[in-house]
């Protein structure tokens, strides 16, 4: 069986993963998509691992870590996490429906500004660490960030 012809220079996904791509946010149990006050789907903008912005972020992270060790500084799995929520905070170019409660672990409803900080602040709330999750699993399927023409 052959499968159908790819146009290879399809296949480079730094440009796609660069410009997002959104992720309608699943309901964390059942995995419908959840819909905001407005009646439009929760979403985060989202851009791949093959961006400049995570590439130049890990990287970064690297280079942290190397300096630390160098230091002899003490590890600390509360501060990898939270560079971990850092990363994926950089990762995001904006929102839709997110909850501030999301951000603060309140029962505020009202809809969050989209922001560097309150991306920290959300990636970082232990008590919506599925979606955390979710972000993670999006940025790393590299099929989310492929040209239409090359998916199939």
């Amino acid at each position: 069986m052959t499968s159908p012809k790819t146009n290879l220079s399809d296949l480079n996904l730094s440009d796609e993963a660069d410009h997002g791509s959104k992720m309608s946010v699943l309901h964390p149990v059942n995995r419908t998509p959840l819909i905001a006050a407005d009646g439009e789907p929760v979403t985060l903008t989202l851009v791949g691992t093959e961006s400049d912005i995570y590439i130049n972020t890990v990287n970064k992270n690297r280079d942290d870590n190397i300096e630390e060790l160098r230091r002899r500084a003490k590890f600390s799995s509360a501060a990898d996490d939270y560079k971990g929520a850092k990363l994926l905070a950089k990762c995001t170019l904006g929102w839709h429906g997110i909850p501030k409660g999301w951000l603060d672990g309140s029962k505020d409803e009202d809809v969050a500004e989209f922001s560097y900080d309150n991306a920290v602040m959300l990636y970082n709330n232990r008590g919506v660490r599925w979606l955390r999750e979710q972000a993670d699993e999006y940025i790393a399927d590299r099929s989310n960030f492929l040209k239409a023409s090359s998916k199939t």
